[in-house]
């Protein structure tokens, strides 16, 4: 089941309106989902993506990004909470 939580990772405005640009040229309804691709020190990767509304995990957090639902495993919450992300 989805847990909905308070906003563990922030957005700038510049992000927020950039993310909302994307989904409305999707023009479906979308969520963002966050990840962590790489957590090596030397090498580290994110994952920003939009995908279906549906495709929500059983083990996924969810949490409003103003205007945009945000999904995020557990993992990735663990690594990234308290994160701001920039465009």
């Amino acid at each position: 089941m989805t847990k909905r939580i308070k906003d563990p990772i922030s957005f700038s405005q510049l992000a927020q309106d950039t993310i909302l640009n994307f989904i409305g040229m999707q023009g479906e309804p979308a969520a963002v989902r966050i990840s962590v691709a790489s957590d090596s020190p030397l090498d580290p990767r994110y994952e920003v993506t939009l995908i279906d509304l549906d495709e929500r995990g059983a083990e996924d957090f969810i949490f409003d990004g103003n205007g945009f639902e945000v999904l995020i495993d557990p993992k990735s919450l663990e690594l990234l909470e308290g994160t701001r992300i920039d465009w």
